[in-house]
């Protein structure tokens, strides 16, 4: 196997896109609106199935972000 397909997140989209699957791609920013809601609502979801997340890091500077 090369590096991209042991790739999880490769993995995961090749496993939606083999079964005709779409997903939605949740971003949230880390620490918003404070450490426990993140915590609770990465593991909220995971007990509802949600293969892949964007987890944002806050940065003063919002114009580097993307």
């Amino acid at each position: 196997m090369t590096a991209l397909s042991d790739n999880r997140l490769v993995k995961a989209f090749a496993e939606l896109k083999a079964a005709g699957g779409k997903t939605l791609l949740p971003f949230v920013t880390a620490g918003y609106p404070d450490l426990e809601t993140t915590t609770a609502l990465l593991g909220e979801f995971e007990r509802r199935g949600v293969r892949v997340c964007e987890l944002g890091i806050p940065f003063s500077d919002p114009i580097a972000d993307g």
